[in-house]
């Protein structure tokens, strides 16, 4: 994005469209825009931040007033903090947003309480009854309105800054099992209830990416699992470069550049994938950091690289087990 030096890529849906917030330098100034069709619409408008965007184009983020969780749906803004039967929330975020317009993130109900997870169904929203916690925010939710996200327990094992991740369906909360450390985050959710993240081990010194499936926490072998979509398609990072895991095997994305691209570009974080494929993330190039959208090409062993708002600038050849 011309003019600006750092470039976020916050949310990603279903036809490929990307919501960007961009900053000048000193942070002095954000544009928060939509990359659609090859090209960029400024929400700036509407929005001083986004966080995501569903199939129908619904936004979230933050209104043009501070800390004011917003939902931009059909030509309207809606601030979430009003959405409470009986009371009105101080502030919050919203983080995620389903196809349904259901959203999701952390609400203050008044300066003194600590933040805590949120659903909007539509029409209102409630708070999710979780265990006894310091705080707490989510970071996804499904078609079928579960939440994944991570509380900090209110017990005194557990010291500021520390949590643990769950998983929330609607009705019950279920706390995640680590790795065998203290800690653990939830921050991916798809439609069958599988959850990723990452958790320390034993020693509370190394993380590793999990898949919770079926009630069992299983390690992927990778630092941090950030998304999954409902093929089971895993995307993250591991010692800084982003990848994706499929059929029980890591794919690091840089590995599969070709030609030019092959040098000029470091993948080392992917945060997002939906259902086609597409996976969003980071990558250094050009001496800056930058956003990248993979997209699969109709050929099926190949993969194109996409720079928001640049153009094709490579290929990720990836050959497809059948």
């Amino acid at each position: 994005m011309a003019g600006y030096v750092v470039t976020q890529a916050v949310g990603l849906n279903n036809k490929g469209e990307v919501a960007l917030n961009a900053w000048t330098s000193f942070f002095t100034e954000v544009n928060p825009s939509i990359y659609r069709g090859g090209s960029l619409t400024s929400v700036a408008d509407r929005f001083r931040f986004l966080e995501g965007i569903n199939d129908r184009g619904d936004l979230i983020g933050e209104g043009l007033n501070r800390n004011r969780a917003s939902l931009w749906r059909d030509g309207q803004m809606i601030d979430l903090r009003t959405t409470f039967f009986g009371t009105t929330a101080v502030d919050g975020v919203a983080v995620a947003i389903n196809n349904k317009g259901q959203v999701t993130g952390a609400m203050q109900s008044s300066f003194s309480q600590p933040g805590q997870v949120f659903v909007y169904d539509g029409t209102s929203s409630r708070y999710l009854e979780l265990p006894a916690n310091r705080g707490a925010t989510a970071w996804d939710i499904n078609e079928h309105g579960a939440v994944a996200g991570q509380f900090e327990p209110d017990r005194s094992d557990f010291f500021d800054g520390e949590y643990l991740g769950f998983v929330h369906d609607g009705t019950r909360a279920t706390v995640l099992p680590t790795l065998g450390g203290k800690q653990g985050y939830a921050y991916g959710i798809n439609d069958a209830g599988q959850a990723v993240g990452y958790a320390f081990t034993n020693d509370d010194a190394v993380i590793g990416g999990y898949l919770y499936s079926g009630g069992t926490l299983s390690p992927l072998g990778v630092d941090i699992a950030r998304d999954i979509n409902n093929r089971g398609w895993i995307v993250g990072t591991d010692a800084r470069n982003a990848f994706l895991y499929r059929g029980g095997q890591v794919h690091y994305l840089a590995d599969l550049l070709v030609g030019d691209d092959a040098t000029r570009w470091s993948l080392y974080d992917a945060t997002a994938i939906n259902e086609r494929g597409q996976i969003i993330g980071y990558g250094f190039a050009d001496g800056r950091d930058r956003p990248f959208l993979a997209t699969p090409v109709p050929e099926p062993s190949v993969w194109a690289l996409m720079l928001l708002g640049f153009g094709v600038v490579g290929r990720v050849a990836w050959q497809r087990r059948t």
